[in-house]
């Protein structure tokens, strides 16, 4: 029988509507990190949150079953949306009965459409995109083919969430158009994302550094879009100059014995290439650093660069995405792909000293609280879903 999708009711009195989310997995990244966080501060009188993933959860699930979320894996392959995994969405959305459905990335957008367009419900559809298209031919084949089919279906949806303007600019430019569009930036816990005293200390024992070393860090994973290369080939400029400095990666593949290995060797870095893996938390790899760099090619809203900031250190990053809304600072932006601008503008931070890098890094966290304090993002994003389910109902 078909969902009448009538608002479920909290003590009889106020309105509480069924919150779908439909997202690829919950592996660690921006995206699912960021669904992690508004879980945590949902408003419970107000939504009841289901989680539904495509493939497996991944390492993320445990945190939403510990939130008493109700969770739900469909069992797709990776990259792959076969019809029997449409029906199976189909059937569960059904039995669900949502008021509204939050579907997050390109191919869970286009799935959670498919899905709905086969009578699963007539909830209102919301999808939220946090990718920047720079050049379509860069992306693989099949997400060439599913960002045009979004572009294609975008005016049947009622919603778009883009997390930077960015963002938004260039997918209208491919076609994207629905009713409403609405740019909501990342949101960072402060609380979290702190500086924390003796991480410095740490990496200069742990590592075997000297004092004085220039502590140079970037974290993400290990992906031709986040340009390492581009970065080891400016830190060895810097020790061509006899700059102690030293390049500490963390993220999946830069683990020991990992795809950022051939580096040590091509950029002529050797041991001054630290592989530490993927860090969870954070927030005391980044306390630890001098400077965080985001070398990134491409980006829609990179959350390193803003967590980076809050923990108060300085930062150096490419112009992509909304890092210049982000900075707040054009002198520590450079253009992608340039090793040599780069290598200069890690020179000038350099040069100004422990305690100028300390102030910018104060600087920087202010920033972050003024703009992207992640209650005042969760507030935005409740009122966002609260306004096409109660349109709707």
């Amino acid at each position: 029988m078909e969902s009448t999708n009538e608002p479920v009711l909290s003590g009889g009195s106020v309105m509480k509507h069924r919150l779908i989310h439909v997202i690829n997995n919950l592996e660690t990244g921006g995206a699912e990190t960021m669904l992690l966080r508004l879980m945590q501060r949902i408003d419970r009188s107000r939504f009841d949150p289901v989680i539904v993933t495509m493939i497996e959860p991944g390492s993320l699930g445990p945190s939403f079953a510990e939130l008493g979320i109700e969770l739900h894996a469909l069992g797709a392959k990776p990259g792959r949306i076969s019809p029997r995994i449409l029906f199976k969405l189909r059937s569960l959305i059904r039995s669900l009965h949502p008021n509204l459905i939050q579907s997050w990335l390109y191919h869970s957008n286009l799935a959670a459409f498919l899905a709905r367009s086969l009578r699963g419900t007539h909830a209102p559809l919301a999808w939220s995109i946090r990718h920047s298209i720079y050049d379509l031919g860069n992306e693989p084949w099949l997400t060439r083919q599913v960002i045009r089919a979004g572009a294609r279906c975008s005016s049947r949806v009622s919603g778009i969430v883009f997390n930077s303007q960015t963002s938004l600019e260039q997918h209208q430019r491919f076609g994207f158009q629905a009713p409403k569009q609405v740019v909501i930036p990342n949101g960072f816990d402060l609380s979290e994302f702190r500086p924390l005293e003796g991480a410095r200390n740490k990496f200069i024992s742990t590592l075997g550094l000297k004092q004085d070393s220039f502590l140079v860090g970037h974290a993400g994973r290990y992906h031709h879009i986040k340009d390492h290369a581009l970065l080891a080939e400016s830190c060895a400029r810097l020790v061509e100059r006899g700059i102690d400095v030293q390049l500490l990666c963390a993220g999946r593949g830069c683990e020991p014995g990992g795809a950022l290995e051939s580096l040590k060797s091509s950029s002529g870095l050797g041991p001054r290439l630290h592989m530490l893996g993927e860090q969870r938390p954070l927030a005391p790899f980044l306390s630890g650093l001098d400077c965080l760099v985001m070398s990134s090619k491409s980006e829609a809203f990179p959350n390193v660069l803003a967590e980076a900031m809050a923990t108060g250190v300085a930062c150096i990053s490419t112009d992509v995405g909304d890092a210049r809304l982000i900075l707040g600072d054009p002198e520590r932006l450079v253009p992608p792909g340039n090793p040599e601008i780069l290598a200069e503008a890690l020179v000038g931070l350099h040069s100004l000293g422990p305690e100028a890098r300390s102030r910018l890094g104060s600087e920087g966290r202010q920033r972050v609280e003024a703009h992207f304090d992640l209650q005042r993002v969760s507030d935005l994003y409740q009122e966002f879903w609260s306004d096409l389910a109660s349109a709707r109902s």
